[in-house]
């Protein structure tokens, strides 16, 4: 991601936490507590939501990189396959 298009959805999770806080809080009043608890959750999990780069893997590459210096094959669990 580039500067900014992390700013961005910084600006859009801030825009979309505070929009969920406001209707939180009008829920209060009108008695759906519940709702209105779960709204608070999602605006607290918005406005606090880390955003940051984001490692691109090629689609059948590894999730995970390997150990530095490791080029041998994975032979799977030490002991070998139980029989």
């Amino acid at each position: 991601m580039t500067d900014t298009e992390t700013a961005d959805l910084v600006r859009l999770l801030d825009r979309l936490a505070v929009r969920a806080l406001v209707l939180a809080a009008v829920c209060v009043p009108a008695g759906l507590t519940t709702v209105a608890m779960a709204l608070g959750f999602v605006g607290c999990g918005l406005l606090f939501a880390p955003v940051g780069r984001r490692r691109v893997t090629p689609a059948g590459g590894p999730a995970a990189p390997g150990p530095p210096g490791s080029t041998a094959p994975d032979r799977g669990p030490r002991g070998g396959s139980p029989g």
